[in-house]
This record gives C-alpha cells, structure tokens and sequence, in this order.
C-alpha cells in the first residue's frame, strides 16, 4: 500500500487507545483517495477527525469515490453533508465494481 499511497497523496494517520495505526485517510488536491477506519476502531471518532483534516486541506471542495454497495461508508459521507453527484457502472475503476461520486 506504501509504494501506491503515499507517493502520490498526502496522508493522514489515525492511532487507536494503544497508540497503534487504526486508519487513514489519502488526499490528492480535491480528491479523497482512501478514507479507512479499521473495524475495531470504527464508531469512535477517528474518521470524523481523519474526514476533518482533509477538509481543512481542501479548501476549494471535495470529491470522493465510494462503492455503491457500501452503504455503511454512504450513509457516513452523506451525513457528513456530502451530496452525490453521480452513479457509475465501474467501468472506470480498476475494480470494476459500480460505485457512486460525491462532492
């Protein structure tokens, strides 16, 4: 994951109680690459803060990519005022798994 992330992002790290890594968060200017709370961690605040810091470094508005059949992950963003914008079959992800754009 190193040698695809971090080259090309900005990233972000979350740590749990213990002080071990429980998710991140990558940023390519205007693009939330990878939002990801490990499961254990999930519920706590940590994507809240991850989602935070991205949005304090994209001032000029966010886009982000999620699954469309991941709806825990939809209805966090939408929550959090993202708004989609559009549904796509996954012909254009590496996937190939539809998937669903927010801004």
């Amino acid at each position: 994951m190193q040698a695809l992330v971090l080259p090309r992002s900005r990233v972000w790290v979350a740590d749990d109680e213990a002080g071990l890594p429980a998710g991140f968060a990558a940023l390519t200017p205007g693009r939330l690459d990878h939002l990801y709370v490990a499961p254990g961690s999930q519920g706590r605040g940590l994507g809240d803060a991850l989602l935070r810091e991205v949005k304090l470094a994209s001032p000029d508005g966010l886009t982000l990519h999620v699954f469309q059949r991941n709806a825990p992950a939809r209805r966090f963003y939408e929550r959090r005022g993202f708004r989609l914008i559009a549904l796509r079959d996954g012909q254009e992800n590496e996937e190939r798994e539809p998937d669903a754009i927010y801004t």
